[in-house]
């Protein structure tokens, strides 16, 4: 009996989990590594990194002012505010922030009050640009050794979105 590939990949020291799986029974990237941090104990803090890194984004300018998430205990969220009376407004908006927050798993509040750390503000995302000619000729360049149609087509489009964002040419 011969081993297949995937144990021979592993043998080579190459483990990884579907690599040999057909095309619809592969992973996503950020399901995999939502598996494994969950596994490994730390999903709440890539989850509380991910809600810190958009507050700004979420909430405007006032909130973001005198409240800041401190803790993610499994679906509970804790948030500092920097007064007893921005405790009490939030604690009546509570279940809107619970809604605004429902895609980070966050089903429930805590407010307590304390020092808010600084926080650099959220760049703003550049205007989107038309792209040009040339531009497009640039990528289909470099897109033109992909044989595979569907490949090249979702690089083309991942190409194209990053270009619009970009200022300058695309040399």
């Amino acid at each position: 009996m011969t081993a297949g590939p995937s144990a021979l990949m592993c043998a080579l020291g190459v483990c990884v989990p579907g690599w040999f799986r057909r095309r619809s029974e592969l992973y996503r990237v950020g399901a995999q590594i939502q598996r494994i941090a969950r596994n490994l104990g730390f999903e709440s803090s890539l989850r509380l990194a991910r809600i810190k890194g958009q507050w700004d984004v979420i909430f405007s300018g006032p909130v973001t002012l005198h409240a800041w998430p401190v803790k993610l205990d499994r679906s509970t969220l804790t948030i500092v505010v920097d007064s007893p009376a921005w405790l009490q407004q939030l604690s009546f908006l509570k279940d809107d922030l619970v809604l605004k927050l429902a895609d980070f798993g966050v089903r429930d509040i805590r407010f307590r009050t304390g020092h808010i750390p600084r926080h650099p503000p959220v760049k703003p995302v550049p205007a989107a640009r038309d792209l040009t000619g040339e531009d497009l000729s640039l990528i289909d360049n470099e897109t033109s050794h992909v044989k595979d149609a569907d490949l090249k087509d979702n690089i083309r489009n991942a190409i194209k979105a990053w270009a619009r964002r970009r200022q300058g040419r695309l040399d």
